[in-house]
């Protein structure tokens, strides 16, 4: 028998809109420090990454 998971944790911090330093590392393209964002909560504990590098910006034409 599995145990099963009853608490996963989540990191959020790779999300541009949620987190000012991960926008500004996403949008300088500096992709290696935003990486070491998403790394860093994993070695915290996070079992699951939530990513999200799409901003809404007012005037931008969606695609699709």
């Amino acid at each position: 028998m599995i145990p099963q998971a009853t608490f996963i944790d989540i990191g959020e911090h790779t999300n541009v809109t949620g987190s000012a330093r991960f926008k500004r590392l996403i949008l300088d393209g500096d992709f290696d420090a935003a990486l070491d964002v998403a790394r860093q909560q994993v070695e915290n504990g996070a079992q699951v990454i939530d990513i999200n590098i799409a901003a809404e910006r007012s005037g931008a034409k969606r695609q699709g």
